[in-house]
């Protein structure tokens, strides 16, 4: 498996006291790659006598480890599992991200990478039936595992890759493993061995697009976390006398006297009114995040996303300080961001997912479980949805807040945008019961 534990380990390993011995049991070499021995031991005393090696391990000075793969000696697997004094890490990775990583590890024979200028970038072929079988092994070994650990009545450390370059995360382990020093950084020791996004990482890219298709698959890393990502610091909430309006990320503002302060705990924790969410327009939507966000390289700029923008996609979009393009100029970029878009929601370009462009009706079904009762209208019959609230509530709700859809500038969506950002937000669409025909 190629799941990060070169970088946790590495990590960890800065720690005073702490020492990481590599993939000791690993059939091939003994701890790393070139390495002989380890502690007195080579590959031939290891085989024989492994559990000598691990009581060698304890009886070093300090808090030491080793890493434990599905393909390593399952005499030590079943000894340190059932070893309540050991503590037990299990680190965790996109099974696509792991399945590359060791395709491309396999090709160029680099399984630890320590400098960029060291680092092979190649394309590996994706097999899809080589793929599933390495899934079904991966969530056996896994369940094996945390079973054993769990029916014992001992405890692990759960961790994901993209956690292993956390301060606090690796911290807050250092902190459970029961050392009493925090680190102050981080030292890259180890490098990504596969930096770029997935389309350059695999060479028949069309194949793997339709494998996703036909199996419904999405890459566990860019899904919504359990913190609902910044979605607090992006989802607006207004309370008005009867009921709470909720503006969600790259639709229009509302403009209120007050906003909530940290909506989503208020949400959870005191709302009793009915909350009020009227969708955008797709189309508009897109064109307004567009413009807020990727055009500008100030303050509101998503500088990382521009970059990925203009290598990847062919955007073309001017540096900071830079005239804005022309109209038919701004077309091709709008268009390049929405194909990154598109791939970007279904886990394939190494960038983040931003709230903003994530499907409406997602964002409703986040605000759902802690909203109480709620009322959710498309975009086409916003001013029929207030008048109707304006009635029920005896409220005058006109002009308090949700403005009319559209930005003053003139729309840059060709028709063949428009008709793949039907096919991107397809169930904001369906929810609208309008627009998929139009």
């Amino acid at each position: 498996m190629r799941t990060g534990s070169n970088l946790l380990e590495s990590n960890l390993s800065q720690a005073v006291g702490v020492a990481g011995y590599g993939e000791v049991f690993n059939p091939a070499f003994i701890g790393r790659e070139k390495q002989e021995t380890c502690l007195g031991f080579d590959l031939q005393a290891r085989n024989a006598a492994p559990l000598a090696l691990v009581n060698a391990l304890k009886s070093q000075a300090g808090l030491n480890g080793f890493r434990l793969f599905s393909n390593h000696d399952q005499r030590v697997l079943d000894h340190v599992l059932a070893d309540h004094r050991c503590a037990k890490i299990i680190l965790k990775r996109d099974p696509i991200d792991s399945f590359l990583s060791r395709e491309a590890a396999r090709k160029t024979g680099q399984w630890r990478v320590g400098q960029d200028r060291a680092r092979q970038v190649v394309g590996v072929d994706f097999d899809s039936d080589r793929f599933d079988d390495y899934c079904a092994g991966l969530a056996a070994y896994y369940q094996e595992v945390e079973q054993t650990i769990l029916l014992s009545g001992q405890s692990f450390f759960p961790i994901q890759y993209d956690q292993c370059k956390s301060l606090p995360m690796i911290n807050g382990l250092l902190r459970w493993l029961g050392t009493s020093h925090d680190l102050q950084d981080l030292k890259e020791v180890t490098k990504r061995q596969n930096p770029t996004g997935l389309r350059d990482r695999i060479s028949n890219f069309e194949d793997f697009q339709r494998y996703l298709d036909r199996s419904g698959y999405v890459v566990e890393r860019q899904g919504v976390s359990p913190e609902f990502w910044r979605l607090n610091g992006q989802v607006s909430v207004w309370e008005g006398p009867h009921l709470v309006c909720v503006d969600l990320p790259g639709c229009p503002r509302s403009n209120p006297t007050a906003w909530i302060k940290r909506p989503f705990s208020w949400l959870a924790r005191s709302c009793d009114k009915p909350v009020f969410i009227a969708l955008d327009d797709p189309v508009a939507r897109a064109e307004r995040v567009f413009r807020t966000h990727i055009l500008p390289a100030g303050e509101d700029g998503f500088p990382h996303i521009r970059t990925a923008l203009n290598q990847n996609y062919g955007a073309g979009l001017p540096e900071r300080d830079q005239p804005l393009p022309p109209p038919e100029d701004l077309q091709k970029a709008f268009a390049a961001f929405v194909e990154f878009t598109n791939e970007n929601l279904r886990g394939l370009t190494g960038q983040r997912t931003d709230a903003t462009w994530l499907p409406q009706t997602r964002l409703v079904e986040v605000i759902a479980e802690m909203a109480p009762v709620f009322s959710v209208v498309p975009w086409w019959l916003r001013d029929a949805g207030l008048t109707y609230l304006s009635a029920l509530t005896q409220e005058d709700l006109s002009g308090q807040f949700l403005p009319q859809t559209g930005d003053t500038e003139g729309s840059i969506a060709t028709k063949e945008v428009r008709e793949k950002l039907k096919s991107i937000y397809s169930a904001d669409y369906r929810f609208a019961g309008k627009g998929l025909s139009d």
